[in-house]
């Protein structure tokens, strides 16, 4: 029986849930198949018609993400709006509160590879973005600094305390996000 897309799209996203309940508790090497599935009241197989293991799982959980966070990066493009820095800016506050906990998960476990991908698919927009070359090697230090910046923020906010994500620590995001692209000289930033 074929289930229609948005009926796989969302036990996708319920295993997806899950599985960062347990991620958020549990190292990746003691999450179980069965503790995904029982947390998602869903049985085995259905977890296998999506994915091969908890391996499996957790890259397709970082692709995901990326993706997502990469569409509404592509949505601040497509606007006719000369201040496309403070859309970033607003971007920020919005993967903040839509994207951070699961952001914070995957990056609060040590997982250097998730950090490396997100920051190698953003580095490229911003760099268009921006209207900035990317050959010059102290732009690429900058935007690197601001967005291991970002995620270090990130992280840390919910490593603390989850509860205090709230608009000061959105605008927060933004004046530090603002403030490393603001070494930018050739960035046409709203200062």
């Amino acid at each position: 029986m074929n289930k229609n897309p948005l009926k796989k799209q969302q036990t996708k996203e319920k295993i997806f849930q899950a599985f960062f309940r347990e991620y958020k508790q549990k190292p990746l090497r003691k999450i179980t198949v069965s503790a995904i599935t029982d947390n998602a009241c869903i049985n085995r197989c259905t977890f296998y018609e999506y994915f091969s293991d908890v391996y499996d799982l957790l890259d397709q959980a970082q692709e995901t993400l990326i993706h997502e966070i990469l569409a509404c990066l592509y949505q601040i493009k497509e606007q006719d709006n000369p201040y496309k820095l403070e859309l970033f800016s607003a971007f920020g506050q919005n993967i903040l509160y839509k994207y951070g906990e699961q952001m914070a998960v995957l990056l609060s476990h040590g997982d250097t590879g998730f950090q490396k991908k997100l920051l190698n698919s953003m580095q490229p927009f911003l760099l268009e973005m921006l209207g900035i070359d990317d050959n010059d090697t102290k732009t690429n230090l900058i935007i690197s600094y601001a967005l291991f910046g970002i995620t270090g923020y990130i992280t840390t906010l919910y490593s603390f305390d989850p509860s205090i994500i709230n608009q000061e620590a959105g605008q927060t995001l933004q004046k530090l996000m603002i403030a490393s692209l603001s070494q930018l000289s050739d960035a046409c930033l709203p200062l």
